[in-house]
């Protein structure tokens, strides 16, 4: 552990653990380097102490012959330097009644590791989303979509339902290769006309192949 016998002047019984103020000059393994009235002195930084001190930094310090901490960052010695939160361990953030995160500019949560989030209802609203993932899985009980328009793209494209129910005003598909269906049993209703252009068509029926209509053109 690092030692705080860097004072220039030994404090004094009734001066111990009086609050100073001095300015951070350097940073050490386990602390920081603290100029102040008496000297310089090592400081660890408080538990209490969330915001991290950056050197040039007016602290708010206390201690005695041997140990002191930093209580506070009074003045950034730099506005504009990012402000840094640190723990040592776990962190835990409650609020009695509603928790807001706001920025002016932008927003990011980052973890090494991993990232949950559970709540009874979720809400987002945004202009664009871009999501990006090298694998991803989506379950749940029921999902609705309500979207204007949709695009996919994919090298492939696999589907696994025990139902499919498809409603559209209109359906134009292009494939240009081939295309193959294999089901048990096949039925088409259309109300008006069903018209098939091919170079070549084959019909084969292992038992009956029945034609019916009024006329039946063949040829």
């Amino acid at each position: 552990m690092m030692a705080t016998k860097t004072l220039t002047h030994r404090l004094e019984s009734h001066d111990a653990w009086q609050m100073r103020t001095g300015c951070i000059v350097n940073e050490l393994s386990e602390g920081f380097q603290i100029k102040s009235e008496q000297g310089l002195v090592g400081a660890r930084v408080a538990a209490s102490c969330l915001l991290k001190p950056n050197i040039g930094d007016r602290v708010l310090w206390s201690g005695n012959e041997s140990e002191a901490f930093i209580l506070s960052v009074l003045e950034r010695a730099e506005p504009d330097t990012c402000y840094q939160l640190q723990v040592p361990g776990d962190l835990e953030l409650h609020a009695a009644g509603n928790m807001l995160l706001n920025s002016e500019v932008n927003l990011s949560l980052n973890s090494t590791n991993k990232t949950e989030l559970n709540s009874e209802q979720v809400t987002v609203d945004v202009r664009e989303a871009v999501v990006n993932a090298h694998q991803s899985h989506f379950t749940g009980l029921k999902s609705f979509f309500h979207i204007e328009k949709l695009s996919w793209v994919g090298k492939q494209i696999e589907q696994v339902a025990e139902r499919v129910f498809q409603r559209f005003d209109s359906q134009t598909k292009k494939i240009t290769g081939h295309e193959e269906k294999q089901t048990q049993s096949s039925r088409h209703f259309i109300e008006k006309d069903y018209l098939v252009q091919a170079q070549n068509s084959v019909h084969h029926a292992k038992k009956n192949l029945h034609l019916d209509g009024e006329k039946i053109h063949l040829g």
